[in-house]
């Protein structure tokens, strides 16, 4: 997977393609753990404003998403890292990872190292 054909930026949640990961994320999710584990955020959730919500696409097609949300002042909890099988093993998930710190670091959610 080219590191240049990779887009990583905010996105909305309530998109149908969106949505469609989303599902896909809860299915391989409850696959793994049993559903009192499994603590979900949904794409409204998601939207709302203090969320920040993130996909990877490569020439528009979307490989996975990551997301934090507020929990209390100057803490966040990371949601929804996910990234299709076709997708996997190239290293997307840290580059999700990476970008999410960085939005982070830019809206002051977080420090600076």
């Amino acid at each position: 997977m080219s590191e240049t054909t990779i887009c990583i930026a905010t996105d909305d949640p309530r998109a149908a393609d969106v949505r469609n990961l989303i599902a896909e994320s809860d299915a391989y999710m409850h696959s793994l753990y049993p559903s009192e584990s499994n603590h979900l955020v949904d794409a409204d959730t998601l939207a709302a404003d203090d969320p920040v919500f993130l996909t990877a696409r490569r020439d528009g097609r979307l490989l996975g998403s990551i997301a934090y949300r507020l929990i209390a002042p100057g803490h966040a909890e990371m949601k929804r890292l996910f990234v299709r099988e076709h997708a996997r093993g190239a290293g997307l998930g840290r580059k999700l990872l990476m970008a999410l710190e960085n939005e982070a670091r830019r809206r002051g959610t977080i420090a600076s190292a």
